[in-house]
């Protein structure tokens, strides 16, 4: 009796340890904000590990559906050569699928993957959780509008139009260097463009939303070589301490899918 009880102990042991890992496995997903409330729209990032299509095969695009608390991605593939040279297109490179989605219920929120290659399994990834909250503030600081900038930092900066009627925010933050973490003053570096279109007040001095920036597309003065796409990266908050000071924090996704980069910076306003 002693030894089956053992036993009995040992095989649960075993599966709890097979439980954990399996949970483990399916945790790889990040949300812009970490903490989204209801109403708020969130950048939703998930790992493509559970349905990495076979051999001659590359992710090429993807679709995500929101219904209730079940976000369902579909990624659709196309042939690739697996040569050195081949790139797959992003966010796939980084080994990733994103979508930006404005939850309507809060909970627990399942996030699911499938493939359209011939037998490829359903696979859920991780679950992310949407807080309920009494609704949206309205600012306390108004007159915004301007350019932001670091005295301290050139080559960078923040443009903010503030809507005339529901005061929300439009931000467009123009870098050099954001995607390799290089300096902004370091003159190899790429310049770059990312917008934060729909955010919230979540406090009457506190405004953050999903910052996106664009792939593909046109070319000035060249021809559309693939079709653009405009990609959910990471997150924005701008505290308001006057209309002319503010704490500017951006939260980015960096290339390899999970790894982040965070600025924290003072701003000043120069009004236009």
């Amino acid at each position: 009796m002693k030894a089956h009880s053992a036993m009995t102990r040992f095989t649960i042991a075993i599966a709890a340890i097979l439980s954990a890992g399996t949970l483990a496995s399916r945790a790889e997903v990040t949300t812009y904000p970490p903490d989204p409330r209801l109403g708020e729209t969130v950048a939703v990032i998930s790992s493509l590990d559970a349905v990495r299509p076979p051999a001659g095969k590359a992710p090429a695009s993807s679709q995500a559906t929101l219904e209730a608390t079940k976000l369902s991605f579909l990624v659709t593939t196309g042939y690739s050569s697996y040569n050195e040279t081949y790139t797959w297109p992003r966010p796939f490179n980084a080994g990733v699928t994103v979508a930006a989605v404005t939850p309507v219920l809060a909970g627990q929120y399942e996030v699911v993957l499938r493939s359209d290659y011939p037998d490829s399994l359903t696979a859920a990834t991780g679950t992310f959780q949407v807080a309920a909250h009494a609704g949206f503030s309205k600012p306390l600081i108004k007159g915004v509008t301007g350019n932001w900038y670091n005295p301290d930092e050139s080559g960078w900066g923040v443009n903010i139009i503030e809507g005339t009627e529901s005061l929300k925010l439009f931000a467009i933050w123009f870098d050099y260097g954001a995607n390799n973490n290089s300096s902004s003053t370091d003159p190899a570096a790429e310049p770059s463009w990312r917008v934060m279109s729909d955010g919230q007040w979540i406090t009457p001095t506190v405004f953050r939303g999903v910052v996106y920036e664009t792939a593909n597309g046109t070319a000035p003065n060249g021809p559309s070589v693939k079709a653009g796409r405009i990609l959910p990266v990471g997150y924005m908050t701008l505290t308001f301490a006057s209309t002319d000071a503010m704490e500017f924090k951006l939260v980015l996704r960096a290339e390899n899918g999970f790894k982040e980069t965070t600025r924290i910076r003072q701003l000043r306003r120069l009004a236009f």
